[in-house]
């Protein structure tokens, strides 16, 4: 029987056999190219055969069979091939081969291993070091052969760097991957700044060549050394001096090049956003700016502070805080303590700066809190360009001892417009009526009704979605897209909430995929099966016109399934 298979069944006398050997009674290992042979050869099979009568020949050839047999599988050996160890002998051959520019598949057959063997060995010895005795290696790392004996490689490599190709490309024209060439740019570079007076300079210019994120990546290792405070020191006097777009002249004016102007402004950027934080001793040097500055009596209407006194304040702070920064900071100070506004003998050591501010973002409106800002915004109307518009400064002030903010009084009174036209316009929600059609603000004012928390207004504005609501929330998302719920409300569904319209698509989407999935059909299939025909339609219409939204639906459901 011929081994000419992937498979084949071999049986031989003796145990498993290496490729070297052969057996004398099968023939194992001794064909032709590592062709596997069964059993005696022909010719002692025929000679045998001849000689035994015609009606015993069956059993004489089942008897000349061996009795033990084994399964010899070209896979299984080769994956013995590769698993097998690699000595310093393999290292340096395959290190040898590599670097006269031979390919994987050259290399494997000169091995005897398989190419995916030689490319991982080949890697693990790029990360890990090469052997003593093929490259000679200093106190930076490894460098590779290709790079340590070739500087034509060397330079091919700096040139790409220095164009902004990616590491990915890198390696695709060196026959490495991506962070092996990285490694070895990093080790050259430091190779050459360790041989070079000039360490900081050198390494900043091929620094400064590379991309953003490359430059993040390996700026990490020598950011610690360099001096943080002063350079940051200098780069603000610099933006002080030349302007906050001059980033050109900024670099080449202050730094001589040294950095890029993208690299600055990044620098910049970043600073300036560690800097928006306040810290304890700021709030604690703000505390005692304003009550120097102002009366005890009237310590809690910082409002009618003068622009020059927030002036003397922000420079008492070291001029590492803008006048509005100051004045934003304070209020903030007033509502998450309210003991600042009615004494200055506070100590400046109180809870209030490690209390968060971000607390009362999520303040519960009460009815007594709601009736209080309908009253109060009527009274704090101004007159600008022609408009009647709030003020809602005053509002704020008004609504400082319940602790709310100006952009939380403005949420609330905008959400209480809203219910109220809501509850006009639909038969359901019919609980008050707005009889007058001015827009003053006052008489809007007069027609509000306050919410309340345990009124049936909660259950009115959550009740179930009639077939005609889903169909029109289909019909707007096909015209006017995802995102824009404030639109679709006022043109298609005016008797919803723009966040409730936006909650129901998303549970439609949801629902759709789900049956999809169990079912094994398609959402347009699903959607005509549970809203109708139009619903398809209109789902088939979104599909066309937005299929991120489709994908997007279906990329939640998969992690939900997950």
């Amino acid at each position: 029987m011929s081994g000419t298979g992937i498979f084949k069944k071999i049986t031989c006398r003796d145990p498993v056999l290496s490729s070297s050997q052969s057996c004398s009674s099968c023939s194992y290992g001794s064909g032709n190219n590592g062709s596997l042979n069964t059993g005696p050869p022909a010719d002692r099979q025929d000679d045998t055969l001849a000689a035994i009568p015609t009606g015993d020949k069956q059993q004489a050839a089942a008897a000349t069979q061996p009795s033990h047999t084994h399964v010899a599988s070209f896979r299984i050996l080769a994956k013995a091939r590769n698993n097998a160890p690699w000595t310093p002998q393999d290292d340096r051959r395959l290190v040898a081969l590599r670097v006269q520019g031979c390919t994987w598949g050259t290399i494997a057959s000169i091995l005897s291993r398989h190419r995916t063997a030689c490319s991982r060995r080949y890697d693990q010895l790029s990360m890990n070091g090469w052997p003593s005795d093929v490259v000679e290696c200093d106190s930076t790392g490894q460098i590779n052969p290709m790079f340590a004996e070739h500087s034509e490689n060397r330079e091919l490599l700096f040139r790409l760097v220095n164009q902004g190709t990616s590491w990915k490309q890198i390696g695709y024209v060196f026959g490495l991957k991506a962070n092996v060439c990285q490694i070895q740019w990093r080790r050259l570079r430091r190779q050459m700044d360790h041989c070079s007076a000039d360490k900081p300079a050198a390494f900043d210019d091929q620094l400064e060549a590379g991309s953003l994120d490359r430059r993040r990546s390996i700026s990490s290792s020598t950011s610690s050394s360099r001096s943080r405070t002063g350079f940051q020191l200098a780069l603000t006097q610099a933006v002080q001096d030349y302007g906050p777009d001059q980033w050109e002249t900024i670099s080449q004016q202050v730094f001589d090049g040294k950095f890029s102007p993208a690299w600055l402004r990044y620098q910049y950027v970043r600073h300036e956003q560690e800097r928006t934080k306040w810290t304890k001793l700021e709030d604690q040097q703000l505390l005692s700016a304003v009550r120097a500055m102002i009366e005890p009596s009237i310590i809690g209407q910082c409002s009618d502070l003068t622009l020059s006194q927030w002036e003397i304040i922000a420079s008492g702070l070291g001029g590492q805080r803008a006048v509005d920064e100051c004045r934003k900071r304070w209020r903030k100070l007033r509502l998450t303590n309210p003991s600042h506004n009615n004494t200055c003998m506070a100590s400046p050591t109180q809870k209030h700066a490690d209390q968060k501010t971000k607390t009362d973002k999520y303040m519960v409106w009460t009815d007594e809190a709601s009736a209080r800002l309908k009253s109060l915004v009527p009274t704090c109307t101004k007159d600008e360009h022609g408009k009647r518009l709030i003020d809602w400064l005053k509002v704020e002030d008004g609504m400082k001892p319940l602790g709310y903010t100006k952009s939380q009084c403005k949420a609330r009174w905008n959400r209480m417009i809203k219910i109220s036209s809501l509850m006009s316009t639909s038969p359901v929600m019919a609980v008050t009526s707005m009889t007058t059609t001015t827009t003053s603000t006052a008489t809007v004012a007069a027609t509000v009704a306050v919410p309340s928390l345990s009124s049936s207004l909660g259950r009115a504005l959550g009740r179930p979605w009639e077939q005609q609501e889903i169909e029109a929330l289909l019909r707007g998302v096909a015209d006017l897209g995802d995102g824009a719920w404030a639109r679709i409300q006022r043109k298609h569904l005016p008797n919803r909430l723009d966040k409730g319209i936006q909650g129901k698509w998303n549970g439609i989407m949801r629902k759709l995929w789900r049956e999809s999935f169990v079912n094994l059909t398609s959402i347009e299939h699903e959607a005509e099966r549970t809203y109708g025909p139009v619903a398809r339609r209109d789902l088939e219409l979104i599909a066309v016109k937005w299929p991120h939204l489709i994908s997007k639906a279906e990329k939640k459901h998969s992690l939900e399934k997950k």
